[in-house]
């Protein structure tokens, strides 16, 4: 019976004496610090948030904002929604040394400057889906056309 409880603790013991094993990059070792800034005629949006290698990273923010409308009845206040989305998955690229891939989804939606007798508000909505490869520390930009801007920095954090 002895003997059992030995050999029942032996991995255990044998485990806790070794040191942790060393996860790799193509393990999905590292976390990114991802930094995202977005501008479409006249919203603007900027964020950081932290993923780890191979993970899936879905950034929302927004809620609504109150506005001062005037209708034939008078004035009132309108709420109307705004709203950021980023979703990015990174991974290493294995083909090539210190570069990572990253496929990601952007949107930033929200009203815009009243326009009009009754300063009707329009509602802008810009969307991005893409996959790139960036170099960590060095901003890119995805999109600089016609008062829309997307640009990506990925920085890798060490533990």
């Amino acid at each position: 019976m002895k003997t059992l409880l030995l050999a029942a603790l032996l991995p255990v013991a044998v485990f806790a004496q070794s040191n942790p094993p060393k996860i790799s990059r193509a393990q999905g070792g590292s976390n990114f610090k991802l930094s995202f800034k977005l501008r479409s005629a006249g919203l603007e949006s900027a964020g950081n948030f932290v993923v780890q290698d191979g993970e899936q990273a879905n950034f929302t923010g927004g809620g609504e904002r109150p506005y001062e409308i005037e209708t034939a009845k008078g004035s009132g206040v309108e709420y109307k929604k705004h709203v950021t989305v980023v979703n990015c998955l990174p991974n290493w690229d294995v083909s090539g040394p210190n570069r990572v891939k990253l496929s990601c989804q952007f949107e930033l939606s929200g009203p815009l400057a009243a326009t009009g007798k009754l300063g009707a508000r329009p509602i802008e909505t810009f969307q991005l889906q893409s996959s790139f490869i960036v170099v960590p520390g060095r901003p890119l930009v995805l999109v600089d056309h016609d008062g829309r801007y997307v640009e990506m920095t990925v920085v890798e954090l060490k533990p």
